[in-house]
């Protein structure tokens, strides 16, 4: 059994934390009980909000896990027009308007917006996040300094994407 493995290295202080990369809430449900498991990475961004997973992340954080979250970019799609004809773009232009509408009316860019709603959330050590260029590690800097306004906190946790297979990568052609 693998994970007797991984708890044989844990008990012999060769690693520190066992952790598990998941998808689903179900998933996490699972692993709040698990003992063996003390760090789960799960998505959670813009659209994969709070609203979606901020009862499993407090859960997790209630049963002495350390939460680590990514996808907070969505693999760039908070950056499409949303005129694309693509999936899963095409069935998300009006969440996608709606972004646009938020970031002008809290005057911050999407990069910011995105990676600041993240990095706010109360039950999450750390947020991980790909670069493709230096620019893009400078810009990503400069968005971990944004304090988010609660007022657009508050609007981006009411965003309610009801079709969950479109914030997952995974299931895009």
């Amino acid at each position: 059994d693998k994970m007797r493995s991984f708890n044989a290295i844990k008990n012999n202080q060769l690693v520190k934390n066992i952790g598990v990369s998941v998808y689903t809430n179900e998933q996490v449900e699972f692993l709040i009980k698990d003992d063996r498991v003390n760090l789960v990475q799960l998505p959670f961004n813009l659209f994969d909000n709070k609203l979606h997973r901020g009862e499993v992340i407090k859960k997790l954080k209630n049963s002495g896990k350390i939460v680590h979250i990514r996808s907070a970019f969505l693999q760039g799609l908070f950056f499409k027009s949303g005129l694309e004809n693509v999936y899963p773009i095409n069935k998300l232009k009006n969440e996608l308007r709606e972004l646009k509408k938020l970031s002008k009316k809290y005057n911050v860019n999407i990069s910011s917006m995105a990676l600041s709603y993240c990095l706010a959330q109360q039950n999450v050590e750390k947020v991980l996040i790909g670069v493709d260029s230096k620019l893009q590690l400078s810009e990503n800097i400069k968005s971990v300094q944004l304090e988010i306004d609660k007022e657009l906190v508050e609007e981006i946790d009411s965003i309610n994407i009801v079709n969950k297979n479109l914030l997952n990568p995974s299931k895009w052609p």
